[in-house]
Formats: structure tokens, sequence, C-alpha cells
């Protein structure tokens, strides 16, 4: 089952990485909307074409209602928080989780996310 991110004292955002640091994420409110971002800072895959050329170092894809997309991001701090391999996370109706092997996967509650891993690149559905 997922678990309920921790709250943040009236934080509309949680902010995580993977426990190799590479994979970083938040999960909550942007602009209004629920959804999830999340950067990876080294990557063996070529950046996908649709992905924001500019702003942070990394490539960064997001969920919201719609579906997934591109955002762009022009600063992100290093998240404190771990969150240990396949363990679910979900706030405002968006589950994010971690795996050693397969990467990071967000879906939104109509099933609308992505997946971004090392080797494998970034899939969205």
């Amino acid at each position: 089952d997922p678990t309920p991110a921790p709250a943040g004292g009236g934080l509309l955002n949680y902010t995580f990485k993977s426990e190799s640091g590479n994979l970083r994420c938040s999960i909550g409110i942007f602009s209004g909307q629920p959804g999830a971002v999340c950067q990876q800072m080294s990557f063996s895959y070529v950046m996908p074409s649709d992905a924001c050329p500019g702003g942070a170092e990394g490539v960064f894809v997001g969920v919201r209602p719609s579906g997934a997309y591109w955002p762009c991001v022009s600063h992100w701090r290093e998240p404190v928080d771990v969150l240990p391999y396949d363990t679910p996370l979900t706030q405002a109706g968006v589950t994010c989780v971690i795996n050693y092997v397969t990467g990071v996967r967000c879906a939104n509650e109509d099933g609308l996310g992505f997946t971004m891993e090392y080797d494998a690149g970034i899939s969205t559905f």
C-alpha cells in the first residue's frame, strides 16, 4: 500500500531522492494542480527531444492531471529525505516509487505518468 508523505507543516510538496541520490523528485501541488516532477542528474540515454534543453542540471519529467509533461526547471535544491527502494509514496493523488533496477515511476490517480531509469531512459504513459 502506498504510504502518505510525511506532514510538512503546511507545505504543499514533499521532496525526496533515491538512495543513490541520482533521482530527485518533488510530489504534491504545482501551480494549483496535483503532480510530481523528477530530475535525473546522470544518465546514459540520449536526452529526449521533448525535454527542456535549458535550466538546471540533468533531465526533468513530470506528471499532472492531464498526463506526463516536460517541465523547464531553472534550479533544483538537493532533497534531504531519502525514499527507500520499493516504498511507494502518495501525495495529492500521485504515487511515486523508486526501484533499484527499474528507476522511478510516478503516476496519477488516472494511471497517467512516467518512468525514468539510468539506461532505459524516460517513458511516458
